[in-house]
């Protein structure tokens, strides 16, 4: 095998696979780093409603 073969045959797939992976993930990333923050925030949000109405109910029981 030499370097041309390799090249020929191999190099090029592997480096279009690699980009193709690399600019996936990122547009992967992209997408799913704000979509994960909101469903953060809104857990945070009805962690702290379920919290106060349970203390509500606490009260008024």
């Amino acid at each position: 095998m030499t370097k041309g073969d390799i090249k020929g045959t191999k190099g090029p797939r592997t480096m279009r696979d690699s980009e193709k992976r690399m600019s996936n993930d990122r547009r992967l990333i992209e997408y799913l780093l704000p979509i994960q923050a909101n469903c953060l925030r809104r857990r945070r949000r009805h962690g702290k409603q379920q919290a106060l109405s349970q203390g509500q109910d606490q009260e008024q029981s």
